[in-house]
């Protein structure tokens, strides 16, 4: 999957993977935010110039690409939300137990679900982050 600097991103979730996703997405030039529910993660990423929002201001339908790294399955709800008609939410979680998902949406929206273990750490590692 290949991320363009005019695609609007989101990242959910700004812990220790969605710090360095963000860290490595913002090296795309792509139009980042990121979800952030606490002063430090948002300190960290003001201190890259990486744009924060708060969860309850994430707009609907508006993200040609969304990350979930919450672990949780309100991120992916969050996600959900967010990602506008033929998108792409990427799935960087692993939830634990079983989750209940709404696949006639997903369908008739036309999203793509992309599970993503690993992915290539030499743009973060390279990028000095």
């Amino acid at each position: 999957m290949t991320i363009r600097p005019t695609d609007q991103v989101l990242v959910v979730g700004a812990g220790r993977l969605g710090q360095l996703i963000a860290q490595t997405l913002v090296l795309t030039g792509c139009q980042l935010q990121v979800v952030a529910r606490h002063d430090k993660q948002r300190q960290l990423l003001a201190a890259r110039q990486i744009a924060w929002i708060d969860e309850n201001t994430v707009q609907s339908r508006a993200f040609d690409v969304v990350i979930e790294a919450t672990g949780s399955t309100g991120g992916f709800t969050l996600a959900r939300k967010a990602v506008r008609p033929r998108g792409t939410i990427v799935l960087k979680s692993t939830y634990k137990g079983d989750s209940s998902i709404n696949f006639s949406a997903l369908v008739v929206d036309e999203i793509t679900l992309v599970g993503s273990r690993c992915g290539p750490f030499a743009p973060a590692l390279l990028g000095g982050y």
